[in-house]
């Protein structure tokens, strides 16, 4: 039996092809799109509200797939940010009333806002593996020179989350501050060094499984629509037309 490694994900067996449990990337792709479009555009707290809902329920049903990056302190972080912004917009103009808190309110509606694009955002670079985007890119008759360079960009993204950690925890044992200059010295140089040396390394494994060859790569993935991927469409879709209704 052979079995196949990538960082952050579980061994597939390559004894055939096998079917994707999660939803259909290019399905991710749409909805990150329509609700980071209709966000912004907002003048309904409820619309923001439930787009917010949403998102939260994208990334509580992405823990229960153990093939995904999505840990529940994801869910948490995602929701203890969106809740205290929504906090902070709606009793900020109650308690100040200047042309400061002004400014201040809209700053936080536009963070408020940007909470729900980066918790969908999160989900996609958590749940979408590189190896199913580019099958389900290559499947949409996209050129390869659109779909490597993304691929490529989603696996460097939870690289660069672990190095971050990792630079942290050192520097906490060393008992440097994040906040002193002499830390933004010792975290941006090592992350650096990091981007750099994995960009080489995965330009390596590019070279290696021949993603640069005019052969049309395969997968052991299939990648289809179902119906999950409906209800999600569906779903965003109802908020695109809710939107231009509002």
């Amino acid at each position: 039996m052979l079995v196949c490694w990538e960082p952050g994900w579980r061994a597939n067996t390559l004894n055939g092809p096998v079917l994707s449990k999660l939803p259909d990337p290019r399905t991710i792709i749409v909805a990150l799109v329509i609700v980071s479009t209709t966000i912004y555009s907002a003048y309904s707290p409820w619309f923001v509200c439930a787009l917010g809902g949403f998102a939260a329920v994208m990334l509580a049903s992405a823990t229960i797939n153990p093939n995904t990056l999505v840990r529940p302190s994801w869910v948490a972080v995602y929701l203890a940010t969106f809740a205290a912004l929504g906090t902070l917009v709606f009793v900020i103009p109650l308690v100040w009333k200047s042309t400061a808190s002004a400014f201040l309110v809209l700053f936080l509606q536009w963070m408020w806002r940007f909470s729900v694009s980066a918790g969908m955002g999160a989900y996609a670079i958590g749940v979408i593996r590189p190896a199913t985007l580019q099958k389900a890119l290559a499947s949409s008759r996209i050129p390869t020179c659109f779909t490597i360079p993304i691929s490529v960009a989603l696996r460097v993204l939870p690289v660069i989350g672990h190095e971050v950690k990792a630079i942290s925890d050192a520097m906490k044992l060393r008992g440097m501050s994040a906040l002193s200059l002499r830390a933004a010295q010792y975290f941006t140089i090592p992350l650096l060094s990091t981007v750099v040396r994995s960009g080489d390394e995965l330009a390596s494994a590019a070279l290696v499984r021949g993603l640069g060859g005019t052969a049309k790569p395969t997968s052991v993935t299939v990648v289809k629509f179902r119906v999950i991927d409906a209800v999600i469409l569906l779903i965003v879709i109802s908020f695109a037309i809710w939107r231009i209704v509002l």
